[in-house]
C-alpha cells in the first residue's frame, strides 16, 4: 500500500496512476495555497486519522509526503506525532524544495522515523538528493547524504549505507538515555563516578536488572542517566486518571526507557510499548515459617488412617468367627468359653496375656494363632516407626492459597501501584475482591517501594503475609538465608496474575524494536538467569525447603502429652461406662428396699 499526500503547490510529481503499487494506492490532498495555519492544521489532523485507520487494515504500507509549504511539513509533524500515525515499520519519504535548512520540526521526524528525504533542487537538470537523518544528532548536523537521482544519470549512491538502515539498533551519536528506575531500598546499590560524563554521579544496582540495561546501552551504543519516580512506583492509574510511577514518566516522556521490569497489562499497553519478556513470573505468597512443632496426635501417625481401619474391621471379624459357634445348639461348646475366646482377640492386640480354657479345640488355636501373627507384624512395625517419628518436627507453613489468608486472622501486604496490586483492587468479584475487601477489617497493608525495608521485620513477627511477584520475593528469601543460614519463609503452592517481565518505552516509539531484539537476545542466552544467581546465589536453596525435620534430644511430655491425653479421655469414658453398668444393681436394689419397708 502507497500512500500519498501532497499540497496544491507541488511541481513535478507524476501522476499517482502512474505508481506502481500492487495493493494500491490512496491520495491525501490539503490545499495550502494562503489557507490559515489554523485551516491547514485542522485539515492535517483530520487526514492522519483517516491514514491512520488506513495503516491499521494495510499489511505494510510505505508514506509520500509531497509539499513545499513549511504550515504544512509543521502541521503534519506535530498531528503525526499525536496521532500515533509514523511507526518503525512504516517508511515514510519527504519530496520538497524547501532548504534543508529551513525546516527543523520535520527533520526530528526523519530522524526518529523510518525516513528518508528526497529534496529537488533548482539546478538544471532536474536532480533530487536523498539524506538520511540519525536519531539524537547534535543541532546543526547535516544530514548525511545517500545517493541522488537526475533523469540522465538515475539513481547514484555516495554512501555505503542503505536506504532504509536499522538506526536504533547501534546508534551512532551515542546518545545519554534517560532511565527511570525504582531503587529498592533493601538491594545494595552503590554511588560510582560516571566515567560517560565527567564530574557527575551515578547510581548502580546490584541486580540482574542493571546488569540487562547496562548491556543493552554498550550493545546499542547509549549511556544513562538514571532517574527515580518522586512516588517510587512501577505505575498505575489514578482515580484522577493520572499515571504514577515509572511508567508514568516514560508516558510523560519524562524517561526514555523504564526499568522495572513490568508486568505487562491491558492498561499499561494503552500507553507504553513493553519490549520482549526477559522471564515469566507469577504472584505468590510468602510468610514467615513457623517453629518446629510437635504433632498432638503423633502416636497415630505410624499407621495410617486406612491401616488404622483395616485393624478394626479384622479385629471385629476374627471376634465374630470366634463368637459364631455360640449360636450353635451344642451342649459341647460353652457359651462362656467362645466369649473368653473372643475376648482374647482383644488382649492379644493390646499385647496382654491370654485366658487359655480347658478343651480348646483345634480350629479356636488356628484362628488365635493367626491373629496373634499379624498382631506381632503390626506392633512391630508401630514401635519401628513410632520411635523414629517422635524424632520429627513439622514446621507449619498455612499460607498456600488466597482462602487461607481469609479464613485466618492474617494481615496481607502489597506493594503500591504493581500489577499485583492492581489486580486485586480493580477486581470485581471472586477470590480476589475478597481479599481486598479485607482493608474494611485493616488487614491489608500498603507498602511503598521506599519502605521495603520494614517489610522484612514485619513478616518475621508473624502473622503477615505479603503477595508480590515471585521474581522479588525470592531475591528476599535469599537474603534472609544468606544473613542467617535458615529458611525463614515459605512461598505458596498456589501461583497467581502470570507475567511477563519487560521494560517499557513510549508507545511507538522506535527504540522500543531495538530494545525488544537486544533483550531476546540476552534472555535467549539465559545472560538473565545467570545475573540472578550471581547477584542472589541462594536464590534457590529455600525453594523446596523440607516441612519435617529430625533433632536428637530426649523425649518429653511435649512430645507424648497426646498419649496422656488419650490415656485420661479413656479413663474418663470408663468411669461412665462403669456407672452405666453399675446403674440398674442401684435402681433394682432401690426398688428391693422400697418393697421390703412396705
Amino acid at each position: 500500500m502507497v500512500t500519498v499526500f501532497q499540497d496544491v503547490l507541488i511541481t513535478h510529481f507524476p501522476d499517482v496512476s502512474e505508481l506502481a503499487a500492487p495493493l494500491g494506492v490512496s491520495l491525501f490532498e490539503v490545499a495550502g495555497n494562503g489557507q490559515d495555519a489554523n485551516v491547514t492544521q485542522g485539515q492535517v489532523s483530520r487526514m492522519v486519522r483517516q491514514v491512520r485507520q488506513l495503516r491499521q487494515v494495510s499489511r505494510s504500507m510505505t508514506m509520500v509526503m509531497v509539499s513545499n509549504d513549511p504550515d504544512f511539513l509543521t502541521a503534519f509533524a506535530t498531528w503525526s506525532f499525536k496521532g500515533r500515525l509514523l511507526m518503525w515499520s512504516t517508511r515514510l519519504l519527504v519530496l520538497t524544495r524547501i532548504p534543508l535548512d529551513c525546516f527543523h520540526l520535520i527533520r526530528n521526524i526523519l530522524a526518529m522515523t523510518n525516513s528518508m528525504l528526497l529534496h529537488i533542487t533548482d539546478s538544471s537538470p532536474l536532480r533530487v538528493n536523498m539524506y538520511l537523518d540519525y536519531p539524537y544528532s547534535p543541532p546543526g548536523t547535516r544530514p548525511l547524504s545517500v545517493a541522488s537521482w537526475s533523469p540522465n544519470k538515475g539513481i547514484n549512491k555516495n554512501s555505503p549505507m542503505p536506504f532504509y538502515p536499522d538506526k536504533f539498533l547501534r546508534l551512532s551519536q551515542r546518545p545519554r538515555l534517560v532511565v527511570s528506575r525504582v531503587v529498592i531500598a533493601t538491594e545494595k546499590t552503590a554511588v560510582i563516578d560516571d566515567p560517560d560524563h565527567p564530574g557527575e554521579k551515578k547510581i548502580v544496582g546490584f541486580n540482574a536488572e542493571n546488569e540487562l540495561i547496562e548491556t543493552i546501552a554498550k550493545a546499542m551504543n547509549f549511556t544513562i542517566k538514571y532517574v527515580a519516580p518522586p512516588d517510587g512506583q512501577w505505575g498505575y492509574l489514578d482515580d484522577n486518571g493520572f499515571w504514577t510511577g515509572m511508567i508514568g514518566m516514560v508516558y510523560r516522556e519524562e524517561a526514555d526507557i523504564a526499568l522495572g521490569l513490568f508486568t505487562m497489562t491491558p492498561e499499561r499497553y494503552g500507553v507504553v510499548d513493553f519490549t520482549y519478556p526477559v522471564a515469566i513470573s507469577y504472584a505468590r505468597i510468602m510468610a514467615a515459617r513457623g517453629s518446629p512443632e510437635v504433632t498432638l496426635w503423633g502416636f497415630m501417625m505410624p499407621l495410617t488412617p486406612l491401616v488404622w481401619v483395616g485393624i478394626l474391621v479384622a479385629l471385629g471379624v476374627y471376634m465374630a468367627v470366634l463368637l459364631a459357634p455360640s449360636c450353635l445348639p451344642s451342649k459341647s461348646l460353652n457359651q462362656t468359653r467362645l466369649f473368653s475366646n473372643a475376648s482374647n482377640c482383644v488382649r492379644v492386640l493390646l499385647q496382654q496375656d491370654v485366658f487359655e480354657p480347658e478343651g480348646w479345640w483345634w480350629w479356636e488355636r488356628v484362628v488365635l494363632g493367626v491373629w496373634m501373627l499379624m498382631t506381632l507384624v503390626l506392633t512391630r512395625s508401630y514401635t519401628g516407626n513410632l520411635m523414629s517419628l517422635l524424632a520429627v518436627r513439622h514446621i507449619p507453613e498455612p499460607y498456600h492459597a488466597l482462602e487461607d489468608l481469609i479464613d485466618s486472622p492474617v494481615k496481607v501486604i502489597f506493594v503500591k501501584g504493581t500489577a499485583e496490586e492492581g489486580a486485586f483492587r480493580f477486581a470485581k468479584s471472586g477470590i480476589k475482591r475478597d481479599v481486598w475487601n479485607l482493608r474494611e477489617k485493616n488487614r491489608v497493608i500498603l507498602f511503598t517501594t521506599n519502605q521495603l525495608d520494614r517489610v522484612q521485620a514485619i513478616l518475621l513477627k508473624g502473622n503477615t503475609a505479603m503477595i508480590n511477584l515471585d521474581v522479588y520475593l525470592k531475591k528476599r528469601m535469599a537474603r534472609e538465608f544468606t544473613k542467617t543460614g535458615r529458611c525463614v519463609f515459605s512461598l505458596s503452592r498456589s501461583r497467581y496474575i502470570p507475567a511477563l517481565d519487560s521494560m517499557a518505552a513510549a508507545k511507538d516509539s522506535p527504540l522500543v524494536p531495538a530494545l525488544a531484539r537486544k533483550v531476546m537476545q540476552v534472555a535467549e542466552a539465559g545472560l538473565y538467569n545467570y545475573w540472578q544467581t550471581v547477584f542472589f546465589p541462594n536464590i534457590t536453596s529455600c525453594l523446596n525447603s523440607p516441612t519435617k525435620v529430625a533433632v536428637m534430644s530426649a523425649l518429653s511430655i511435649k512430645n507424648i502429652w497426646g498419649m496422656f491425653l488419650a490415656l485420661a479421655g479413656g479413663g474418663v469414658l470408663s468411669v461412665l461406662v462403669f456407672c452405666l453398668e453399675l446403674s440398674p444393681f442401684l435402681l433394682r436394689r432401690n426398688i428391693t428396699v422400697a418393697l421390703s419397708t412396705h
